[in-house]
This record gives structure tokens, C-alpha cells and sequence, in this order.
């Protein structure tokens, strides 16, 4: 299987992850196997998980998440079709029309049921749960967040968030352009990190949403 970042081989505690059954089909019927994953950060493209899968698959991945304090958090989803359930309630869903859906969540310092479901239904399969964090980055949901059970995240402390120390010219240099020939520029600007799912969305306000380099 094939991380979307090397974020989502960071080494993890012991019940940090999330349990993932994965399943043949598209209807989480026939049970495959079942492992966990540090984070929901893969991308397959045309590729299948497990040579014990057909090429057409779903995986169920579910556990508690446990933020470092209360708050309102901004969590996002891009994937061809998944959805995420917050206490057994639909948070949000994506779908291959948008690839994409975001939501703001208030959380407070306890754990709370999570389950995101997956159904490749693309050839190019992607799924990556990620969080907006308070510098302005976006980044898959840390696995420190995500526990197996209520009792490991009940008896963890999980460590706050500490944007990296960087200097207003930490980066590289970002240049936007309205077609795909890197002709029409329409933006510049620094990036910290070269790490970006847009989906069906433009880079850029100023830019479309679709065909752009």
C-alpha cells in the first residue's frame, strides 16, 4: 500500500492509528482482513491495497479521536467516494462529482467515536482525511489524534499542535497559471510545503478550476 505522504509512516504508540477492515466489493460485505492504519492518507491510482482484494474495493477504517483541547477544528476530505461519521452522525461525504468536502467541527478535549468509509469507485483511488491547522497548513489528521479504543484515548495526553518556526521566506516560491501551459500566470506566491489535494477546487481563487499548471 502506498502512503499519500511519509506523514502516514510517522512511527505511532501502540494504540494510536485507527482499525481498518478491508473489504471486496464496494458494499462492505466479504472481509478481506483487518490491520491499522496510522492515518486515512492513501493513495492507490490504479493499484488495489492487497493482492487479496478485487480491483474494486471498500475499506471501513474506526476508532476515537481525541484533539489536544476544545475547540473548533476544520477537517477535510478528499477522496472519489467516502464519507465520515462523528458519533455514529454523517459528518460530511465526498463523492467523484466534487472529490472533495470540508467541515468545521467543535470538539472538545474528549474522545469521540470516528469511522470513515471508503468505496473506490474511480480508477485513480485516493482517500485522505486532513485537518486545516492554526498556522494555515494543511496536513493529514495527526495520527497522536486517533486511538483504537475509548481507553487508550481516555488514559492518553495528547501534545498540542506547535506550528514549525518558520520565517516569512521559508519555502518556495509558487507560481499559479489559468491553463495548463504555464502561460497564464495569475498568482505567485510561497508555499511552506508541496503537500496539496485540491480535488475538483482551483490552487487559486483567481484561477479555474480545472486545467490550470
Amino acid at each position: 500500500r502506498v502512503p499519500m505522504s511519509v506523514k502516514a509512516q510517522t512511527p505511532r504508540g501502540r494504540d494510536n492509528g485507527l482499525t481498518a477492515e478491508y473489504f471486496s466489493g464496494r458494499d462492505f460485505n466479504a472481509k478481506c482482513f483487518q490491520t491499522i492504519d496510522p492515518q486515512v492518507d492513501w493513495l492507490w491510482a490504479q493499484h488495489i491495497p492487497d493482492a487479496r482484494l478485487s480491483s474494486e474495493f471498500s475499506v471501513r477504517w474506526s476508532g476515537w479521536i481525541k484533539p489536544p483541547k476544545a475547540g473548533t477544528y476544520h477537517f477535510i476530505l478528499v477522496a472519489d467516494t467516502a464519507g465520515i461519521w462523528l458519533d455514529d452522525q454523517l459528518l460530511i461525504e465526498s463523492s467523484t462529482k466534487s472529490w472533495r468536502a470540508e467541515t468545521t467541527v467543535s470538539l472538545t478535549g474528549n474522545a469521540r467515536l470516528i469511522r470513515i468509509e471508503y468505496r473506490k469507485s474511480n480508477p485513480y483511488g485516493l482517500v485522505s482525511l486532513r485537518w486545516l491547522t492554526p498556522s494555515g497548513i494543511q496536513q493529514p489528521l495527526p495520527h497522536e489524534w486517533l486511538f483504537t479504543t475509548k481507553a487508550a484515548a481516555d488514559q492518553s495526553e495528547v501534545a498540542e499542535f506547535k506550528a514549525p518556526d518558520l520565517s516569512p521566506d521559508a519555502g518556495l516560491m509558487a507560481e499559479v497559471f489559468a491553463d495548463p501551459r504555464f502561460s497564464r500566470s495569475v498568482k505567485r506566491r510561497i508555499d511552506k510545503e508541496i503537500d496539496f489535494l485540491w480535488g475538483w477546487t482551483s490552487p487559486d481563487p483567481m484561477g479555474p478550476a480545472d486545467t490550470f499548471s
